[in-house]
């Protein structure tokens, strides 16, 4: 009789193995999959994407766990937590960044260089190497990221298209650059009737049943819902796991309420942060920071108009709100140091309303409700501004209610009032300024109130414009003052949100403003 020994298994190359992969590994798909984990795989060869180091070490764990009971394991020197920072190659393609590289290249590894190099080199050889490296004619001979990144960038245009020229208070902004993700990015839902849903790694935007639009779930980080649509279930399950917060406004932008989840991570740093909301002194230096940068941005407004035309109003109201700089400092209370921000605010728009054309009806700042088409814009500014700089210090941990200059109060995010002060002037009211000096938005955009006190509305299509430059403007870069760094403004917001978090852990002895020269 003969004897076969069985094999199990098999062989690599075969055709039937990515599909026994397929099969096999369907378990490891449900199980990533249903804890919301965004896997990509090709037979036995995957990657999981998260958004930071902990969820991606959980990942790991589960894998091990999940590959364990099917009596498989993890291939370790292939096996790894890596960010698109430092790039990776996946199935011969090169990640860095914002970059997507196909490789020419095969990868090399630390002990395929071992296995060429000899045992022994002889003493000539080695005089020579040592001769040829110390030439400065020679260059280094690149590795195969370096020629696929010198390839990429030998494809880029030496230069930018030239911008349209437009009258604009920030010149030192520069353009959204394609090379930088946006920060913060937001979903917006602006037409009535919309639903947003979840299927697999997308938002799905329908409307009367009708797709309208699909955007990757990996790209969004905050929501805004405005008017009468929904969100469904599994879209809100999903966000709340995600901890991508949902901001419902009505048409008009009204807000309604925050969907976010409740997390309870950061008690450590709200303990301290309502002891310092317990310290006078503490909040009183802290609200003279914010005010002293929220006077400083405005004035830069003033100034920047004012060298471009004739306009003795806005130089007067700049000499006025210099005077109050020195005050600001000496205020021994709270509620002084408030009065004084009104009164510097209340300049301000003076010389604001100096730029504007009759027609445009604007003589003073409306808050509740905006009466006419410049207050219904900055009102609508600062609401989107607002939960920006909301979305940015929840992520950091910062509990939004408790804050220094604005008062506490049942329901009102008074740090995220305190934060988004310094930027005020330099996102909204300039946005503002640039879409009416240069016609992009007339006084026939709106809806006038039909009474008096009713409010003052955009059109449909004027918010949608205002949005678009919103994004434009937020996304435009300027140097940071304190880190000398290249960033756009809600980069720059949250170095401020991670600044006030410091100062509250007292890592930073004082808070400092943004202030843009």
């Amino acid at each position: 009789a003969t004897r076969r020994r069985l094999h199990k298994g098999l062989p690599q190359g075969s055709p039937l193995s990515p599909l026994l992969s397929n099969l096999y590994l369907d378990h490891l798909d449900e199980a990533l999959v249903s804890e919301n984990l965004r896997l990509v795989r090709y037979a036995d060869d995957f990657l999981i994407l998260c958004k930071h180091q902990e969820q991606a070490e959980e990942a790991l764990e589960l894998t091990a766990d999940v590959l364990a009971a099917l009596r498989l394991t993890l291939n370790q020197a292939k096996t790894r937590i890596i960010d698109f920072e430092r790039g990776f190659r996946f199935l011969g393609v090169q990640f860095v960044r914002s970059l997507v590289l196909q490789c020419r290249y095969p990868e090399t590894t630390a002990s395929d260089v071992d296995k060429n190099l000899p045992q022994t080199v002889p003493a000539t050889q080695l005089e020579h190497v040592a001769n040829t490296s110390a030439s400065p004619d020679i260059p280094a001979t690149p590795g195969a990221l370096a020629l696929a990144l010198q390839e990429a960038l030998a494809e880029q245009p030496d230069e930018l298209p030239a911008a349209n020229i437009t009258e604009t208070a920030a010149p030192n902004e520069r353009e959204p650059s394609s090379a930088n993700e946006p920060h913060l990015q937001t979903l917006y839902i602006t037409e009535h009737g919309c639903v947003l849903g979840k299927q697999s790694e997308r938002f799905i935007v329908r409307r009367e049943g009708q797709v309208i639009q699909e955007i990757p779930a990996l790209k969004v980080d905050q929501i805004m819902i405005f008017g009468n649509s929904q969100i469904t279930t599994q879209a809100m399950q999903f966000c709340l796991l995600e901890k991508i917060p949902i901001v419902l406004l009505s048409g008009k932008g009204r807000y309604f309420g925050v969907v976010d989840s409740m997390d309870t991570d950061p008690v450590l740093l709200h303990r301290d942060q309502f002891a310092c909301a317990a310290d006078d002194e503490f909040c009183l230096r802290i609200a003279k920071a914010i005010v002293q940068g929220k006077l400083a941005n405005m004035r830069l407004i003033l100034r920047r108009y004012a060298r471009k035309r004739e306009a003795e109003p806005l130089r007067q109201a700049d000499t006025a709100m210099r005077g109050y700089s020195g005050t600001i400092d000496q205020a021994s209370t709270l509620d002084q140091l408030r009065g004084y921000e009104g009164a510097v605010s209340k300049f301000y728009f003076q010389g604001l309303r100096s730029l504007l054309t009759p027609d445009w009806g604007f003589d003073k700042r409306v808050r509740q409700p905006p009466t006419d088409p410049v207050n219904s814009l900055l009102s609508y500014g600062y609401t989107l501004l607002f939960y920006n700089v909301y979305s940015l210090a929840r992520a950091r941990g910062i509990n939004a209610h408790v804050g220094f200059l604005h008062p506490l109060r049942a329901g009102h995010p008074a740090l995220i009032s305190d934060l988004m002060e310094e930027f005020r002037a330099l996102v909204v009211d300039a946005l503002v300024l640039n879409l009416i000096l240069n016609k992009r938005l007339t006084p026939t955009d709106f809806l006038m109130p039909e009474k008096p006190g009713a409010p003052c509305l955009l059109s449909d299509s004027a918010r949608k414009q205002f949005i678009h430059a919103f994004e434009q403007k937020m996304n435009a870069t300027v140097t940071h003052p304190l880190t000398g760094l290249q960033l756009d403004y809600r980069r720059c917001i949250d170095q401020q949100v991670q600044l006030m978090a410091a100062v509250i852990r007292g890592r930073r002895e004082r808070y400092q403003a943004m202030v843009l020269r």
